[in-house]
């Protein structure tokens, strides 16, 4: 008996059309393109009419260069939502945007301009970056199309449109007119480089060591501090004790010019005992003082609010003498 050559061939395998190979390289242009001919973007809005709206209010990308992984992930997860509430049963809508402004497209531009900035106005510059900015839109709305991300892409908005720009006006005329927005003075992040302020999200940090130290005031005031905490709870030989406010400060150097000690209105302080020594001292902080400082073990001799301890007085010995007066929502500006 001759054994069969092909095994599969004496099976009755179910017949499929499907193909085994993904080939992806060919077969996803050859979807998308068949998408974009059935404009299924407008098919699948023309059925959603008048169901629940849900829409998903994307952050915008910049348009400051080409896709990477971080967007790839954002925009992926984005679109199963958006898909998936689609199916559902919501008109899902999926608008998307570009923001056209700040320092990723400028920093970009300087570099593609280098030298040639220094000899270009205000205006010229301005009109780079818008440019660069449209040009790596069409770059990006193409990326995302290859990605497969479903979206209005022939209606999306951008920050640098007048339309949109004119919008901000009117809102923030809208603000003004309510009386909302006023003229003041605010410190302001300026970056030296770019010459130009920075936003809360542009900064970046570097962890470092800062010199610290932790600094007991003498209280001179024994009626308030007995008023806040009970002298009849210390034992007898306690009870006219030295006694301190401790501080922490990262710079120390500013310690002579202290006009107060600040204190929050809402949290707990502890009156401990030392090496026969009181000192006031915030509940949350005082097992790191006690380790820092080796005090060892501490006796809690009474507990008071911040709001409590407000108009304290303590000698700032650093300062000819002269007092901090505790104040629980600000530091005081004067000394009393």
């Amino acid at each position: 008996m001759t054994e069969p050559s092909d095994y599969k061939a004496t099976l009755n395998l179910p017949k499929t059309a499907f193909p085994m190979k993904a080939d992806l390289p060919r077969r996803e242009p050859e979807r998308l393109a068949a998408w974009e001919a059935m404009d299924l973007e407008s098919a699948r809005r023309r059925a959603a009419e008048g169901r629940p709206l849900f829409i998903l209010h994307d952050g915008p990308p910049y348009a400051n260069g080409n896709l990477h992984t971080g967007h790839v992930l954002n925009k992926s997860l984005k679109d199963f939502v958006v898909r998936s509430r689609a199916m559902m049963g919501f008109d899902a809508p999926y608008v998307p945007g570009w923001d056209c402004h700040g320092l990723p497209i400028e920093q970009q531009v300087d570099k593609k301009l280098g030298s040639k900035k220094r000899e270009m106005d205000v205006l010229a510059i301005r009109r780079a970056c818008r440019e660069y900015a449209a040009r790596y839109i069409d770059i990006q709305r193409e990326e995302f199309k290859r990605l497969g991300v479903g979206g209005l892409w022939d209606r999306p908005y951008a920050t640098m449109t007048p339309s949109y720009e004119a919008e901000i006006a009117r809102v923030f005329g809208e603000f003004y007119k309510k009386d909302l927005v006023f003229r003041d003075l605010k410190s302001v992040r300026w970056c030296f480089t770019d010459q130009t302020a920075l936003a809360e999200a542009e900064l970046e940090y570097e962890s470092r060591g800062d010199p610290a130290v932790t600094v007991a005031f003498p209280i001179t005031d024994r009626a308030g501090l007995d008023r806040v905490f009970d002298p009849s709870k210390r034992p007898a030989e306690l009870r006219d004790a030295p006694a301190f406010a401790v501080t922490w400060t990262t710079t120390p150097w500013t310690i002579p010019s202290n006009l107060a000690i600040a204190v929050h209105p809402d949290e707990t302080y502890l009156l401990v005992e030392s090496g026969g020594r009181l000192f006031v001292v915030a509940e949350k902080l005082a097992a790191d003082v006690a380790r820092r400082v080796g005090w060892g073990d501490v006796s809690t001799l009474g507990t008071a609010k911040g709001s409590d301890l407000a108009g304290q007085v303590e000698e700032h010995r650093a300062a000819d003498h002269a007092h901090a007066v505790v104040d629980g929502n600000r530091l005081a500006d004067r000394a009393e």
